[in-house]
């Protein structure tokens, strides 16, 4: 589990001094629709966030830590989007499917597509992915029919139950992911979902 977002406590780290300060961060990789700042029990004082960035080849890394806002994006370029909670609760809104993602207990997948957040509290890691590169990747591990259902899966928002991690000697922990496949460490392999459970 992520207990606080990756980067904030890093040099890279800046204050965001209000909702104009964060729609022009913004800016630099989405189309804004909307962009509030939400209330939440859990805020105790003004509205404020810190958020740090880094970018290397076709992944990029966006750490959050504030207060809770409820926001609408199109990204400029097709990213997917793999968000790892280490604070609170959100609600991502893709097309006509919604999926939650709550701190310690699930991690979000977007699709290349527009989405709307709301949450309780803003505290996490967004890891960005160039559509086009992780399904060549993707296609590169695999030449089996798993690999289309794979596909077909990276293209439909996903909310991903943590399973407790699970150790074994020599290795570190494994988050299992019965929506995305699962690690199989004696054939070091990747197994898709077909293979790993019903359905």
């Amino acid at each position: 589990m992520i207990n606080s977002p990756l980067l904030i406590t890093s040099p890279l780290a800046l204050p965001v001094h209000g909702m104009d300060d964060l729609a022009a961060y913004l800016q630099l990789q989405y189309r804004i629709q909307t962009l509030e700042p939400v209330r939440s029990q859990l805020d105790t004082g003004p509205w404020s966030l810190r958020t740090a960035s880094l970018f290397f080849g076709d992944v990029g890394v966006t750490s959050i830590a504030g207060s809770a806002m409820s926001v609408s994006l199109q990204p400029l370029l097709p990213l997917c989007m793999l968000a790892l909670p280490s604070a609170g609760w959100g609600k991502y809104q893709v097309e006509d499917d919604s999926v939650e993602c709550v701190q310690g207990q699930s991690l979000a997948y977007l699709p290349a597509h527009s989405w709307r957040l709301t949450n309780d509290c803003s505290g996490g890691t967004g890891v960005n992915v160039s559509e086009q590169a992780l399904l060549a990747r993707v296609l590169a591990m695999s030449a089996s029919p798993a690999a289309e259902r794979f596909l077909a899966r990276l293209r439909q928002p996903r909310s991903i139950q943590l399973a407790a991690p699970q150790r074994s000697p020599g290795f570190p922990a494994v988050v299992v992911c019965p929506a995305l496949g699962r690690a199989d460490r004696a054939q070091q392999r990747w197994v898709a979902p077909s293979q790993s459970q019903p359905g």
